[in-house]
């Protein structure tokens, strides 16, 4: 079956005409729109919500637009929203039937919010800035640019990959972490009494800024491969550490806290000239 596109015209600030298995468009227009963004009583969902580069308008926190956005006609493509604005601000509630947005994609400068509640199975962001509420679970998220804050929730990410951004701050666990690039801090929630964990983190490029807890595998690999425990609230004990000489020479890396102690239980090096724990 073919899905209707509902488009929010430039100017327009109530949402109308919007039932399920619709897509939406926002593309272009710099107004505020309060008016019909609760879309909670779609049960099947909507197809697509996008919002193009030349869209500069607002849906604020106090009214986000909310809405499943899971529907899926068993074509080639699966249900997303798209955030590509170029300015403004988003925000967007996965909430409906089933409180769930299959593929969450931030590729524009605008500033997305993700509220209020439901999954997000999979979140990409490569530019501009975006926030994830406590309450919202993200089952993975891939940063490739922009800078993001992604605040405590007890369900934990279970994939993040990491190849570029200004930096993707975390204070949820994640199960497991790949870094090709970019800055990643994971630190307490704001109370300092969540701590995040990590089961496997595989660093290669990048910054690994780890303010959590205990990590049960963590490779490195690379004169790229930075990795900082200098700041870490809490004595840390890594299970197993893979090593190799590029690095554990590297003079960017700060493999204890200044206040607290990091534990290697094993050490795995590879072409250095000793296997002890690195200082």
């Amino acid at each position: 079956m073919s899905v209707t596109n509902v488009y929010i015209a430039k100017g327009t600030t109530t949402i109308s005409g919007v039932v399920d298995e619709n897509g939406v468009s926002f593309m272009d227009g710099s107004q505020t729109i309060t008016g019909g963004v609760n879309l909670s009583g779609l049960t099947t969902g909507l197809a697509y919500v996008l919002f193009g580069p030349n869209f500069y308008g607002n849906i604020p926190a106090s009214s986000p637009l909310r809405a499943d956005v899971d529907f899926t006609d068993g074509g080639a493509n699966a249900p997303v929203f798209e955030y590509g604005a170029s300015g403004g601000s988003v925000a967007f509630y996965a909430g409906g039937g089933s409180s769930a947005c299959t593929r969450t994609k931030h590729i524009g400068m605008g500033e997305l919010t993700l509220m209020g509640g439901g999954t997000h199975a999979s979140v990409e962001q490569s530019s501009g800035r975006l926030n994830i509420t406590a309450d919202v679970i993200a089952t993975s998220y891939r940063a490739s640019g922009g800078e993001s804050l992604i605040r405590y929730n007890s369900t934990a990410i279970t994939n993040g990959l990491f190849s570029g951004g200004n930096k993707s701050t975390i204070m949820r666990a994640i199960t497991n972490i790949d870094m090709a690039g970019g800055y990643l801090l994971v630190q307490p929630d704001d109370a300092g009494t969540n701590v995040p964990t990590c089961t496997t983190a595989r660093v290669y490029n990048g910054v690994f800024d780890w303010r959590g807890g205990n990590i049960t595998s963590l490779y490195a690999f690379g004169k790229d491969a930075v990795i900082d425990f200098s700041n870490i609230t809490q004595n840390v004990t890594v299970g197993t550490l893979y090593l190799d000489a590029a690095a554990r020479n590297n003079p960017r890396n700060k493999w204890k806290g200044r206040r607290f102690n990091v534990t290697y239980s094993t050490v795995n090096m590879y072409g250095y000239k000793t296997d002890d724990s690195p200082t």
